[in-house]
């Protein structure tokens, strides 16, 4: 009967540490998932912009970015792209650069990167519910999120987001 006794008791404490195991992993997953940058929900109504007048345009595109960022820099012939398709009419909205940053080096960002928009110096993306950069965010004229996509996009979500705006 001792014998009996003792590997039950090893048989639970073995299942407590498995159950252990599996529920720090489950923690941990969860953790993890709600690190990943989040940009603003479809719905959210952002905040008047200093120098911006939303009303100008029925959809606004909001390229959030700051200088020094290399997803940002790798993304931009996307957003040239994209400027081109507004210039066009293939996709029906303005476009606008929100930037930590101040006024000089956003203007030698952009100028250096041949993507000729309007820009905003000195904004937290914090402002617009921005944790990470680069983010592209579409928002109506009465500043509400439509849709929004963060990070550095490959070629599928380029193309997903070209197809949101009704580019080519």
């Amino acid at each position: 009967m001792d014998k009996t006794v003792r590997r039950i008791e090893q048989i639970t404490n073995v299942a407590v540490i498995v159950a252990f195991f599996i529920f720090a992993g489950v923690l941990g997953a969860r953790l993890y998932q709600g690190r990943h940058p989040a940009g603003p929900s479809v719905g959210d109504v952002l905040p008047a912009l200093s120098g911006y007048s939303w009303q100008s345009s029925s959809r606004t595109i909001i390229l959030v970015l700051r200088k020094g960022c290399h997803f940002c820099d790798d993304s931009m012939p996307f957003y040239r792209k994209l400027y081109q398709q507004t210039q066009t009419g293939h996709i029906s909205a303005k476009m606008v650069a929100v930037f930590p940053d101040s006024a000089d080096d956003v203007g030698e960002v952009l100028r250096t990167q041949s993507l000729p928009i309007a820009a905003i110096s000195r904004v937290s993306p914090a402002t617009v519910k921005v944790v990470g950069t680069p983010t592209l965010i579409l928002v109506d004229k009465n500043r509400r999120v439509e849709q929004a996509w963060v990070g550095q996009q490959n070629s599928a979500g380029e193309n997903s987001i070209l197809k949101e705006l009704g580019g080519r």
